[in-house]
């Protein structure tokens, strides 16, 4: 059965065990301060979404669980810088998800989203998505994907979209 729900997190624990069915996540705030996240979670027959609006600056150690595989993108041209694995992503960029264990830093005022299918599923979102075929390996990646791919039209056509 479908469901979605907004929660707010005031530690990291409870956070972590909210993720439990997509990923395994080890999440520390950087500084001093009131942690505070607040995580829409929306799960569907396969799909499922998360977005997260965090206050303080973080380091989370991640390991996508083997059966799924996940991408994640920022939210907001405004949110603060993430680091994926020493790398910088900027606004556009999709991250996709291996099985393997990854490293992230964000600072203050973090917007992120992730979504994730079974793995057997992935091809299509990879190719329907992001427009780039099936991407072998366990390892995760960054991917710029043509900006036409991301635009409104393509996402939402009129004919469709109510506005």
């Amino acid at each position: 059965m479908p469901w979605s729900r907004v929660v707010n997190f005031s530690d990291p624990p409870s956070l972590q065990a909210a993720l439990q069915s997509v990923t395994q996540a080890e999440i520390l705030s950087t500084v001093r301060g009131r942690f505070q996240v607040e995580a829409t979670l929306i799960c569907m027959e396969t799909l499922r979404m998360q977005r997260f609006k965090v206050d303080l600056p973080q380091i989370a150690t991640i390991a996508t669980l083997p059966d799924r595989k996940s991408i994640g993108f920022l939210l907001e041209g405004s949110s603060s810088a993430l680091y994926h694995s020493g790398l910088k992503v900027i606004p556009g960029d999709i991250l996709v998800y291996g099985n393997d264990l990854l490293h992230q830093r964000s600072g203050p005022d973090f917007h992120y989203g992730t979504m994730s299918v079974p793995t057997d599923e992935f091809p299509i979102v990879c190719r329907d998505i992001m427009g780039q075929g099936f991407l072998e390996g366990s390892h995760h990646t960054v991917i710029r994907p043509d900006p036409a791919l991301m635009s409104e039209a393509t996402m939402c056509p009129r004919a469709t979209c109510n506005r």
